[in-house]
């Protein structure tokens, strides 16, 4: 509809409507980051999380006063089966190689988040400039992930392939990945480093988070759902993984998995 209304292709009108989303998206993840860092919240960690219980309640009532544009249709077609989500995203995974090419980005970003989240703050960002501005160096990764999403998605309409767009987030994926491979923790454990690395972390999510997610939605026209479920099931288990053998190998090993997007 947005796409006839603007007289754009379908292309261009899903890039520029993910990226306002995206951007709105992440600017709300920002701040949520940002009130970790607040002395009067973070010295009493209940009154923080009261203040997010609070906050996902708020957002809960708002997304109901939302109006469905498409409820006619949703109501003919009734609630979806239990389980139909996920077996029509392994279903589209095992017929479709384009959704098997989905895997690398969406481990690039599952793998790296979970690097970034876990080791990186906790052995580079503590000790190199104190545990207290971890939560500043996590914003500043969702901070440029926000502020790069509208001008990122723009780009992607305007050269009417999103493919560009991708393959530069996931050089920024691979280059924190090779930083943190090529650098011991001391040398990153200053400002100047981590602000580099925390930005190009940050256009690389913004990338997989409105590019990417675009021409997903591009790719798949008729198999959205199964399409973007195969998104967060890949990138989630991707993450899962990382998260749990974070303790249990080498950071250097950690440091190389995030890094394959540039062998890509």
């Amino acid at each position: 509809a947005y796409a006839k209304a603007a007289r754009v292709d379908r292309a261009a009108a899903t890039s520029l409507l993910g990226s306002y989303f995206s951007g709105l998206y992440l600017l709300g993840e920002v701040s949520m980051k940002l009130l970790s860092s607040v002395p009067a919240l973070a010295a009493v960690p209940k009154l923080l999380y009261a203040v997010y219980a609070a906050a996902a309640i708020a957002a809960a009532v708002f997304a109901c006063s939302v109006d469905d544009v498409d409820a006619a249709a949703r109501t003919e077609a009734g609630p979806p089966p239990w389980g139909r989500t996920a077996s029509s995203a392994l279903r589209l995974f095992a017929v479709s190689p384009l959704a098997r090419c989905l895997v690398p980005m969406n481990c690039a970003f599952g793998f790296g988040a979970a690097y970034l989240n876990g080791y990186f703050m906790a052995a580079v960002v503590g000790p190199g400039v104190g545990t207290r501005s971890i939560g500043f160096v996590s914003s500043l990764v969702v901070a440029t992930a926000a502020a790069a999403a509208l001008p990122l998605g723009r780009l992607g309409a305007a050269l009417g392939k999103q493919a560009p767009v991708v393959a530069f987030g996931a050089c920024c994926f691979g280059t924190f990945g090779l930083c943190n491979l090529i650098q011991d923790p001391d040398t990153l454990g200053t400002w100047p480093a981590l602000v580099g690395l925390a930005v190009a972390f940050g256009f690389g999510r913004s990338v997989w988070e409105t590019n990417f997610k675009a021409s997903v939605a591009d790719f798949f026209p008729n198999d959205k759902e199964a399409a973007f479920a195969n998104v967060q099931l890949q990138s989630g288990l991707a993450s899962a993984v990382g998260f749990f053998v974070n303790p249990r190998i080498s950071p250097q090993n950690l440091a190389r998995v995030a890094a394959l997007p540039l062998g890509r």
